[in-house]
């Protein structure tokens, strides 16, 4: 991987709402790799690497939080589960046929044989099949997704005999279909006819998206209802991605835009930009509050035409379109040719080819970037810490890098540290509004007793915070009250 590193100067001031996850028949439970066998560490990688692989890879599908990733060799009938803290294959698992699509969570992993239109369900742990059942719902299954560090559910696409495709939760431990009502259709139906409908899922498992001929959007479970929120924008922008949960389920990203929980727009990027920066993506991290800026970089030939050099790479925090850190050019992707490729199998009953997610990884917890170039048989693997990276340049940085703790339980305390990192120093914290009882510490902790009799549902919480410098941002979330009765699934 060619990648030239360049340092830019960008103060980033921008917080961001936390929205409270939402409640499933099956509950979202994040479950974080504790265990010694799954916990990520910094890759042990100086600099840059280039690894070999058995075979090209089919698809990708990050595992453990992050700390695998499980890569389809199609041809050898192989999940090879590739080690972010070795950088290294450390795992196979042994596939019953070639026509398979799998997700995986923090502690599974889920392969649906096509074939037989039967559901495995794998250990992380021994790599080896622990369940194996019918698929519970009707129909060809087409796509499913998991939040990699949650233990479900999983959202499972299938396709009728009319060409539509339908959408299910499925209960990871049980197999079987989570009742859910779509309340705004009568139909939990979509217009698939190319059998290219892409799932994904954040990495908590607390909200979903679908990407169909039909456009985009997000999907969260409470109780027994469905809510869909469609995605407001241009329809050229999955092109280069299906649309993206944050990890959190907070940020969305389809093509060079950013969008809130209420898929609105976050900025005007998008219709402001230049033609060749709308080719661009935005890429979240498996973890934290980073994600990935991805552009064409232009180059002008000895005649003076501007021809594609390949990609440039941007690191960016908290929902700021201004880059962090400028991570220079990749020759090892053609972001043209990819989304060339992408439309031509999104309009025939063809492979569109891994997308710009699948291919441009960055797990935070491992310091490491990971890219698949375009002959899909080797892994570029280059250490990016980005605190790093800002400390050996001039960048006066201010931001806060944690994710707001969006629950809590009455009669209990609740504790949220907040990191924030500073080039110089002396940052300072202040509640403007918070709910009685909350203080913060001076190293930004945030500790509330919730009283065990609060009627509230949910309280707002807004942080101002000052360093030596004089800059300021506010960290503002929202906390949802879980009552005293309720028990956790």
């Amino acid at each position: 991987m060619d990648i030239t590193r360049r340092l830019i100067t960008a103060a980033v001031l921008a917080g961001g709402l936390a929205m409270v996850p939402a409640c499933a028949a099956q509950a979202p439970v994040t479950k974080p790799a504790e265990d010694e066998e799954l916990t990520i560490r910094p890759t042990g990688i100086k600099k840059e690497e280039v690894r070999a692989l058995p075979s090209a890879v089919a698809d990708v599908v990050p595992a453990a939080g992050g700390r695998y990733l499980l890569l389809h060799l199609k041809k050898l009938r192989k999940l090879a589960a590739f080690d972010v803290n070795t950088g290294k294959i450390a795992k196979y698992i042994s596939l019953p046929s070639d026509d398979i699509l799998y997700a995986a969570g923090a502690e599974v992993a889920l392969v649906v044989d096509r074939s037989k239109n039967t559901l495995i369900r794998y250990s992380l742990k021994t790599m080896k099949a622990e369940l194996t059942n019918t698929i519970p719902v009707r129909g060809q299954a087409v796509s499913i997704a998991m939040g990699c560090a949650s233990a479900g559910p999983a959202i499972l696409a299938v396709r009728g005999e009319d060409g539509d495709s339908e959408i299910h939760f499925v209960d990871v431990r049980r197999f079987k279909a989570i009742d859910v009502e779509f309340a705004d259709r009568e139909r939990n139906s979509y217009r698939d006819h190319y059998g290219r409908m892409e799932t994904r899922a954040s990495a908590d498992g607390s909200v979903f998206t679908v990407t169909s001929e039909e456009g985009a959007e997000m999907i969260e479970i409470s109780g027994k209802k469905a809510k869909r929120t469609p995605m407001r924008g241009d329809r050229m922008a999955w092109y280069t991605s299906p649309l993206l949960p944050g990890p959190q389920g907070r940020t969305f990203y389809a093509g060079p835009s950013l969008f809130d929980r209420e898929m609105k727009p976050l900025d005007k990027r998008d219709v402001e930009q230049e033609p060749s920066e709308m080719m661009g993506a935005y890429l979240p991290a498996l973890q934290g509050s980073y994600f990935l800026g991805a552009r064409p970089s232009l180059r002008r030939d000895d005649g003076g035409v501007e021809r594609d050099g390949g990609l440039k790479l941007s690191v960016h925090v908290n929902r700021s379109p201004r880059p962090l850190v400028e991570l220079g050019e990749m020759k090892a992707i053609d972001l043209r040719r990819l989304i060339e490729d992408r439309m031509r199998g999104m309009r025939r009953d063809e492979s569109a080819g891994l997308s710009l997610d699948k291919r441009i990884i960055f797990i935070p917890a491992a310091e490491l970037l990971i890219v698949i170039p375009a002959s899909n048989d080797k892994v570029h693997l280059r250490r990016l810490n980005v605190l790093e990276e800002l400390k050996s340049s001039k960048i006066d940085y201010f931001f806060v890098d944690s994710s707001p703790v969006t629950a809590a339980r009455a009669g209990q305390t609740y504790t949220y540290p907040v990191k924030v990192y500073a080039r110089k120093g002396g940052v300072k914290y202040k509640l403007e509004s918070a709910p009685d009882g909350m203080k913060i510490s001076a190293d930004g902790t945030i500790t509330w007793r919730v009283p065990a009799d609060l009627a509230a549902d949910q309280t707002a919480v807004i942080l101002l915070i000052n360093d030596a410098a004089g800059q300021e941002v506010y960290h503002s979330f929202t906390i949802k009250i879980v009552p005293k009765t309720e028990t956790k699934d």
